[in-house]
């Protein structure tokens, strides 16, 4: 049960950095910067339903930003 809280504190700490850089595989848009910040403080706080939320908006968010580095998808802002 505490290395889902380790990760869980790790993603968490991720986000928040990412969205106090604005940087994260690449530029954060204004949008993927809000985002950040609202899961690094789901991210934070406890409980089972906002780690859940919070861990599969991360993951989204990376594959996004993963995809959109490749030049696989564009997204107007």
């Amino acid at each position: 049960m505490s290395e889902e809280r380790i990760i869980t504190a790790v993603v968490g700490v991720i986000a928040l950095g990412a969205y106090i850089e604005g940087y994260m595989i690449r530029d954060l848009n204004p949008i993927f910067r809000l985002l950040m910040f609202a899961l690094a403080i789901m991210l934070m706080m406890p409980g089972i339903s906002t780690d859940l939320i919070g861990r599969v908006i991360f993951l989204a968010i990376v594959f996004i930003m993963r995809r959109k580095s490749r030049g696989e998808i564009v997204i107007q802002t």
